[in-house]
């Protein structure tokens, strides 16, 4: 589930691995410590569920956030850590933590 604007729905986001261009790590009070995904120029595709159920094809995203609690610094690191094998191993690039 998800908000864009005044838009109210479910959502499915499609993440490729090879596609992740960065990751960062957004300190703001609105999202402490909150990975971001962020996607190569096309983005990541949508979709969203309309009345009958199915999801239709909406704007690519060009971030998207891990909403997992990385206060702690070894758990970040794991995290990171599996990102970059698995995208690697994806065929992306060459991940590195970017701080905003």
């Amino acid at each position: 589930i998800g908000t864009s604007g005044d838009t109210t729905g479910s959502f499915v986001t499609e993440v490729p691995l090879k596609d992740i261009s960065s990751i960062s790590l957004d300190k703001s009070k609105s999202s402490p410590n909150t990975i971001l995904l962020h996607a190569t120029k096309d983005g990541f595709r949508t979709f969203k569920e309309d009345d009958e159920g199915d999801f239709n094809l909406k704007a690519p995203v060009s971030q998207l956030p891990l909403f997992i609690d990385v206060s702690n610094s070894k758990t970040l690191e794991r995290v990171l850590e599996l990102l970059k094998t698995h995208c690697k191993e994806c065929g992306g690039t060459n991940l590195k933590l970017k701080n905003l």
